[in-house]
């Protein structure tokens, strides 16, 4: 049996590249997956963050990356996903992610919204500032909150995550409905 030189590099080429195309990487319980990014500069970018157990901590998603800084990354078209026992689901027009110091600041209109099995609440206001460390997020500009019937204006706020309250700073207005026992 004659064997051509060529067809057995190309059998050999061939195997190899079976072999590492199907190679499967699985990280063991001390090399849990922390972060995945994907993103191409001009067009969008998918991030996610995992806590300690595994489970996805918070998602950013945008459509395109306008401008790449040594220190931040510009996005338009941003949603960002915070997950607690309850899911924070936040949208702007355009932010700046500091990603090494795990902040994003939110800009030119900000909506979002808090979901759980019991409650919903919306909010709107111009710029919120995201720490992911401590699960907190600030705003200096007036705030429209709403849930349940309830209408409340203010100046400045704070959102703690994981605590899952707010704080108004200041010119606070509007009216609150309370849960009826």
């Amino acid at each position: 049996m004659e064997i051509n030189l060529k067809t057995s590099r190309l059998v050999l080429l061939s195997l190899v590249l079976i072999v590492s195309v199907t190679t499967v990487y699985v990280l063991s319980d001390s090399e849990k997956e922390t972060e995945t990014v994907i993103y191409r500069k001009g067009e969008n970018l998918l991030y996610k963050k995992y806590d300690e157990n595994g489970k996805i901590s918070n998602t950013i998603a945008a459509k395109s990356i306008y401008q790449e800084e040594e220190l931040a990354i510009k996005v338009s078209d941003l949603k960002l996903d915070i997950f607690t026992d309850t899911r924070y689901e936040l949208t702007a027009n355009s932010a700046d992610w500091f990603r090494e110091e795990n902040i994003l600041y939110l800009k030119n209109g900000v909506s979002g919204q808090a979901k759980n099995e019991k409650n919903e609440y919306s909010i709107q206001t111009e710029n919120l500032l995201v720490d992911f460390k401590t699960k907190i997020a600030l705003g200096e500009d007036i705030v429209y909150l709403t849930n349940n019937g309830s209408n409340v204006r203010g100046k400045g706020i704070k959102i703690d995550f994981n605590k899952k309250n707010f704080n108004l700073f200041s010119e606070v207005s509007g009216f609150f409905k309370t849960k009826q026992d």
